[in-house]
């Protein structure tokens, strides 16, 4: 049941990836993107995002990315969780468990530190991410409880986290046929993540309404892999909320048969205990 990897730009890039190529270091591979220096201040409510997953319009697995905001030397961070997890009707075929957190900069939006965590049936894995100030980052996994593999290189580049790339993605400006472009760095494999904006349109939701929201085209380049190829992306598409917001409400990959679909279904925002339909 690996039909759930390709749907969320974000978890799909934390999920171990089968290397096609050759592996290559992380710090042999030579990019350059923008630095991004002047992006938009997110208006970012914090709080927990649901998402519901279904293939062929039956829910398959639930998702939610929690944001949170941290003060550390008086310097404002912002706290970041992803989790997903297969349907209890999928758990026995199919068992997938998964969490990753990032730590990064409000205003920068610069990672600081990256952990994923994920059970898929009887194989465990994990994976701690540094990015140190002086340009170098420092990675460090387990798998199966064998013995840590250790990684240490040094960047000239914007390297961010999976989840910090998705939160300055949504920063920056939007405009039909703009395409912004990310070196991520996910604990082991390096990427090269662009983000095409194929139109605005309409987009209607579960709960019956209709909204403003742009078609953002995905593709990703796996560096660390000499064939170059990442297949889970190979068919995919993001609807982001065309307001201040930016919110990602829906996401759909295909897959052998059909399609994935992840759409946003609630909001709950960290000062109220009681649950908001998704703010749309």
């Amino acid at each position: 049941m690996r039909i759930l990897h390709g749907i969320l730009i974000v978890w799909c890039l934390v999920f171990p990836s089968r290397v096609i190529g050759e592996y290559l270091d992380p710090g042999a591979v030579y990019v350059k993107t923008d630095s991004y220096e002047n992006h938009t201040k997110l208006q970012l409510p914090l709080g927990a995002y649901k998402y519901d997953i279904a293939w062929q319009g039956i829910s398959v697995a639930s998702g939610d990315v929690v944001v949170k905001q941290r003060l550390i030397e008086g310097q404002k961070f912002f706290r970041v969780e992803a989790n997903a997890k297969t349907a209890d009707v999928i758990d026995w075929v199919y068992k997938l468990r998964h969490h990753s957190e990032s730590l990064f900069e409000a205003n920068s939006l610069k990672p600081l530190s990256f952990t994923t965590w994920q059970k898929e049936n009887s194989h465990h894995s994990i994976r701690k991410v540094r990015f140190l100030d002086s340009g170098h980052i420092e990675s460090r996994r387990w798998k199966d409880g064998e013995e840590g593999t250790n990684q240490f290189f040094a960047t000239n580049n914007l390297t961010l986290d999976p989840l910090s790339a998705a939160f300055l993605a949504r920063s920056l400006p939007i405009e039909v046929s703009s395409v912004h472009t990310f070196d991520v760095f996910n604990g082991k494999n390096r990427f090269l993540i662009s983000f095409r904006v194929a139109g605005l349109e309409s987009l209607s939701l579960g709960n019956g309404t209709t909204v403003r929201a742009y078609r953002i085209v995905p593709s990703v380049e796996k560096l660390t892999d000499s064939s170059k190829r990442e297949p889970k992306l190979d068919s995919a598409l993001i609807w982001l909320s065309a307001d201040s917001h930016r919110d990602i409400l829906k996401l759909e990959s295909k897959v052998w048969v059909g399609s994935i679909i992840a759409q946003l279904i609630d909001f709950t925002p960290q000062s109220e205990s009681r649950t908001h339909e998704a703010r749309m």
